[in-house]
């Protein structure tokens, strides 16, 4: 969860004052603060997707004059914009949380010369997605792995600030590495090895880390008095949901690759591997993974990101705009209470927008490996 105050949170569990802003910045900034041109809000929601390449993507409606020019405000050849929601206390004061930095895409006018200007938004991994290796690069055998990391994502954004896990400064390749023209492949495959996620944040940082403790929620939606929860739907399908993990190497010569196989091994679990969900393996292919300890690691790390039951819930009215995906939070209803972890949400920044979420409740599985 996005770092805010104890009135904030007390703010949002009830009705509020709140108010967002949209700052168009030149490329390159960082921070909660940046540097730039305000534009008006007609409407705009944000949408957070962890399942996705690209975690967040934003539709802005502002009457900011049409970019004439290429070097206008609104035109799609560098500039993004800076979003936040916030509360507005009585004294005046407003306490704001940051949503990213967004790179324009495209601008586009229906009603030509005076209508409204919408803005396609995404975060900064578009441009990791779009920025192709035109000449391959090869890392040697010890080479450190932030540091590989490091060199492909400064190639493309050089202001580029990290927060990573500290494993990565003595983590090392052990074997040679060669890229295709896939950045972002590269990278995902990279991180993943690690059981690690990536994204841009809030403040424009790339943020490379262990998933979130499930089973320590930072929040409680509450349905009833005093609470937020307003509406839910709920639905359980099979899609998506996996009973164990292959983990692989690629191995370039005559021996046999590296491979682990994790299951679900809670015989209480609804995707329990022996049990009448069935044996269903997702798999996990990586030139990164050299020896058994990595794909036990691996596999292991992707159980824990992609296990539980599809659970989509609604929050109406009372945004939480500091939440975030992977975030695990606590759904109490009036009869009992669920530990979830947000899977992907929309954010909208008018004062009668909705937050809606979406979740995957945990299902008490223990994974154990039982080859490799």
């Amino acid at each position: 969860m996005r770092p805010v105050s104890a009135a904030f949170l007390k703010a949002v569990g009830s009705s509020h004052a709140m108010a967002s802003r949209a700052t168009v910045v030149a490329p390159g900034q960082n921070g909660v603060a940046p540097i730039g041109s305000r534009v008006g809000i007609e409407a705009c929601s944000v949408t957070f997707d962890s399942t996705q390449n690209v975690l967040a993507h934003a539709s802005l409606t502002t009457s900011t004059a049409w970019p004439a020019a290429l070097t206008d405000l609104l035109a799609p050849f560098g500039n993004e914009v800076y979003l936040e929601r916030g509360v507005v206390y009585g004294g005046g004061t407003t306490e704001w949380v940051g949503l990213g930095y967004y790179r324009i895409n495209k601008p586009q006018q229906d009603t030509v010369p005076a209508g409204a200007i919408v803005l396609d938004l995404s975060d900064r991994m578009q441009g990791i997605i779009d920025a192709r290796i035109a000449i391959v690069r090869s890392y040697p055998a010890g080479s450190v792995v932030s540091a590989v990391i490091k060199d492909l994502v400064l190639d493309c954004y050089p202001w580029a600030t990290f927060a990573y896990d500290a494993s990565l400064d003595t983590a090392t390749l052990n074997a040679g590495q060669t890229t295709t023209n896939d950045r972002y492949g590269f990278l995902n495959d990279l991180i993943t090895s690690y059981g690690m996620i990536w994204y841009w944040d809030y403040r424009g940082v790339l943020v490379i880390k262990v998933p979130p403790n499930p089973n320590v929620p930072v929040a409680t939606v509450k349905s009833g008095d005093g609470g937020v929860l307003v509406s839910v739907s709920r639905s359980l399908a099979r899609d998506g949901v996996y009973s164990g993990c292959v983990a692989s190497g690629q191995q370039a010569t005559d021996n046999a690759p590296p491979t682990a196989l994790v299951i679900d091994n809670n015989p209480s679990s609804p995707t329990y591997w022996y049990g009448p969900f069935g044996k269903i393996p997702q798999f996990f292919v990586s030139s990164f993974l050299n020896d058994v300890n990595q794909c036990r690691g691996a596999a292991i790390s992707i159980m824990q990101k992609q296990s539980g039951v599809p659970f989509e819930v609604d929050f109406s009215q009372v945004p939480n705009p500091a939440l975030e995906c992977w975030d695990p939070v606590t759904i109490s209803y009036t009869d009992s209470a669920d530990v979830h972890v947000i899977k992907s949400m929309t954010i909208g920044l008018g004062a009668k927008d909705a937050m809606s979420v979406q979740t995957r409740q945990l299902i008490g599985g223990n994974y154990v490996v039982i080859t490799g």
